[in-house]
């Protein structure tokens, strides 16, 4: 393991705020700078199977974030999620991994080579999952509640029709909180989802700056 682990209790100071008005918030295992749980955060999303325009549409995004006192979050997935958290920390953004899974079972992935960076962004990794604990298909749902606890509002940047992505969307909605969409080619599987979640009510991003202009005039 890469460092030292904080334990966060729901009743205890240093228990971020946003996470508090879930119904029954998680106690949290914390590797990292938890001074990034206390940010403006935004949690940038979408599907493991990324695109070339979802790729660059992550890493412009990220770029647009550089410079604000804020984090970005994201689940450490492969695709959308692992570029958010890649490309954040090479700007110097803090980013926040939640985990479906123990932190002592991260050496076992495919994304630990990424974690230095991730920490040496000023960022941290947060699971609310017994160390050993293994990644299980219902704690990824409860890993996308998380997620939506943590953040000030969401971008989803790419998602299939059928995404799991909607529950992290269904979470922030249910907290009142911000959901931007991306749109895509009504041709791409991975712009189904996005162009749905418009439909339905989502914020189109209709231009990479306005994420940054919201930020900056407290409307995100």
């Amino acid at each position: 393991m890469l460092g030292n682990i904080t334990t966060l209790y729901p009743n205890s100071k240093q228990y971020p705020p946003l996470l508090s008005s879930l119904q029954s918030p998680p106690m949290l295992s914390v590797l990292g700078n938890i001074d990034a749980l206390y940010k403006p955060t935004i949690a940038i999303i979408g599907s493991r199977k990324m695109s070339t325009y979802g790729s660059m549409v992550t890493k412009r995004l990220c770029k647009t974030l550089a410079g604000l006192n804020c984090a970005t979050v994201a689940g450490l997935a492969v695709g959308i999620d692992l570029e958010a958290h890649i490309t954040s920390a090479t700007l110097q953004i803090p980013t926040i991994a939640v985990l479906g899974y123990g932190l002592g079972y991260l050496p076992k992935m495919h994304q630990y080579k990424h974690i230095k960076s991730i920490l040496a962004s000023g960022g941290c990794v947060v699971s609310t999952y017994t160390f050993a604990s293994k990644p299980e298909k219902y704690k990824f749902v409860e890993r996308n509640q998380v997620i939506a606890g943590l953040s000030c509002a969401l971008v989803v940047v790419e998602a299939a029709i059928h995404s799991g992505t909607n529950h992290t969307v269904n979470f922030m909605l249910s907290l009142g909180r911000s959901v931007y969409a991306v749109p895509g080619s009504i041709f791409s599987a991975t712009s189904r989802g996005t162009n749905s979640m418009i439909y339905d009510g989502a914020t189109p991003l209709k231009d990479i700056s306005e994420l940054r202009i919201n930020f900056e005039n407290h409307t995100l």
